[in-house]
């Protein structure tokens, strides 16, 4: 069970001043979340740290209202975040929380079907495409035409076992949310394994979805859910979703985790390979040692680079992925341009030198979100066939690939004894485990080493 502290944030204050934050602590780990109220040292220490009654002598207002901000039953800071967790109990997750903690107290615009999901799925996918965000709105899109497709291929007593009218018809099936039990994601799981894929025609054979595509959709159907609960449409309690193995629950499986790395040996050959001059296999080739060289930077955040992002030496710049979810505390993540990162700009860049103009010709300013996302992924797709082909030619084992050159630049730090520490500030993450599933391990002659100590 997780559990709720407060703490005095003095980091970014006047002097004897601080932000009075949420401490929550679940498997070991801290978040912090901020209660917006600024107080001075001796007010914080007069407040109780854990809803202890205060004197009943205390008169002072300043003191009397700090308190109730904290600790008033139910909406106080203190109270809210210890109502949260005591509803989410054992399904706790720090996303979540967040999402609850953020909007408490928010009334949500409900639609007059409230309770349809699919009709809930299609209008948050409308509504991220307006706010630009094209692939969280497409992954939601496309999990609503998953969840067709899935519905409509349930027997008759299947449809009864999930309560489900038998609409063989697309346009006819409602599903909603209380149809949506461990036993329904369960068998959508493993309906998506095997026959998930989208047909492209009559003609063609079902073929199944990746474990990665699998957690996608789970994790955007209990984004929804939580909102839904938020917005009072659905109890806590038909919450069919947890993260301990082993639950009744459903758990969302794990992404699989390919490694994605090059050997050193690799990377030389990469690098000293010669492409001709010019050529789209130059492009390819030069984008992916920007990459490398740069911190991993994927293709997107590349294409987005403006001239006000570099310095004389720096780029500094937020990832495209992680903007979103960072409004209120941005990680900007900065970058030492190599003597290659500068060769490549010069080369590759666009001949608009202006203050606000991309660096590399890619993108313009009259693209909007979608045919941004559109010229980025072309991009991605020509540096990828291109590089498939340099790995060919090089001998090269597995996909060289635009991931390979972030993987590899995270691993290459591991392998050189760099810390966690450091390389996940080089990546942008939020956690060290995630940076930890990007390092592939150690080269046979280190591991050799290390084992010949024991």
């Amino acid at each position: 069970m997780a559990t709720v502290n407060l703490f005095f944030d003095t980091r970014a204050t006047a002097e004897n001043e601080g932000i009075i934050k949420v401490v929550i602590t679940h498997n070991r780990i801290k978040r912090l979340y901020t209660t917006g109220i600024k107080t001075d040292a001796d007010q914080w220490e007069f407040l109780p740290k854990k809803g202890e009654k205060i004197d009943n002598r205390v008169k002072d207002e300043i003191r009397l209202k700090l308190y109730r901000d904290i600790y008033d039953t139910p909406n106080g800071y203190y109270r809210r975040a210890e109502n949260i967790v005591e509803k989410l109990g054992l399904t706790f997750d720090f996303d979540t929380f967040k999402d609850l903690y953020d909007n408490w107290g928010k009334v949500k615009k409900v639609e007059a079907d409230k309770v349809d999901l699919l009709k809930a799925l299609s209008t948050k996918s409308e509504t991220l495409l307006k706010n630009g965000q094209i692939s969280h709105g497409t992954n939601f899109g496309a999990l609503g035409k998953s969840l067709q497709r899935f519905v409509a291929s349930l027997t008759k007593s299947e449809c009864k076992e999930y309560g489900i009218g038998n609409a063989k018809t697309r346009d006819l099936i409602t599903l909603e949310y209380r149809h949506v039990t461990p036993d329904f994601l369960k068998h959508y799981e493993e309906w998506m394994l095997h026959e998930g894929k989208a047909l492209q025609s009559k003609k063609s054979k079902p073929a199944g979805v990746s474990v990665t595509t699998v957690s996608i959709y789970t994790r955007a159907l209990r984004t929804l859910y939580n909102e839904a609960i938020e917005a009072g449409i659905i109890e806590r309690a038909s919450y069919p979703f947890s993260t301990r193995k082993g639950s009744v629950n459903y758990v969302i499986p794990e992404s699989e985790n390919i490694k994605k790395a090059l050997s050193r040996s690799d990377i030389d050959n990469v690098k000293a390979y010669q492409p001709e001059p010019g050529s789209m296999e130059h492009r390819a080739h030069d984008l992916w040692l920007f990459s490398y060289y740069g911190n991993g930077m994927n293709v997107a955040d590349i294409c987005r680079l403006r001239r006000t992002n570099l310095t004389a030496d720096y780029i500094h710049f937020e990832r495209t992925k992680t903007k979103a979810s960072n409004k209120k505390k941005p990680v900007v993540i900065s970058v030492k341009i190599s003597e290659v990162m500068r060769r490549i700009i010069d080369l590759w860049g666009s001949t608009d030198k202006s203050k606000n103009a991309y660096v590399f010709p890619f993108l313009n300013n009259g693209m909007d979100a979608n045919k941004q996302k559109q010229t980025i992924h072309q991009v991605i797709k020509m540096t990828n066939k291109y590089m498939k082909r340099i790995g060919e030619k090089l001998g090269i084992e597995g996909d060289l690939n635009t991931y390979a050159a972030r993987h590899s630049f995270a691993t290459t730090l591991q392998r050189s004894g760099a810390p966690i520490s450091f390389i996940q500030g080089r990546l942008g993450h939020k956690k060290s485990t995630t940076t930890e599933t990007y390092l592939a391990g150690f080269e046979p002659e280190q591991e050799a080493e290390y084992l010949s100590a024991l």
